[in-house]
């Protein structure tokens, strides 16, 4: 997938992975700047400075449909598969995603695949 970096200042993109230990998913630029614990995670993502959040907090998912509604785009990085959350038809699940759908709940129930 190619990620259109964010243009607009307002707007931020959320990126959530589901494991650090994978090479596939993450790289040296990714672990110097990663949101590893709750409080952190949650003061960048409500922070208007930052306009790139990289957090491996997946409960955060659950305010996806909010980010979202804010103008905030939200990437889920499972393995080599980089998933945006979008309401609609998913290109990594046959499963029709609706607004207010708990996103880290189907994440961990294997919509998008088993998580690497």
């Amino acid at each position: 997938m190619n990620i259109n970096p964010v243009k607009d200042n307002n707007m931020k993109e959320i990126h959530f992975y589901t494991n650090l230990t994978n090479e596939e998913q993450t790289s040296e630029w990714d672990l110097d700047t990663m949101c590893v614990d709750y409080c952190t995670s949650n003061e960048a993502i409500e922070n208007p400075d930052e306009n790139i959040v990289k957090t491996t907090q997946l409960c955060l998912l659950r305010n996806a449909w909010d980010y979202i509604d804010r103008g905030d785009r939200v990437f889920i990085h499972n393995g080599s598969d980089v998933i945006e959350v979008l309401e609609g038809k998913c290109e990594n699940t046959n499963k029709e995603i609706r607004r207010g759908m708990d996103m880290s709940r189907l994440l961990i129930g294997g919509t998008f695949g088993k998580l690497y």
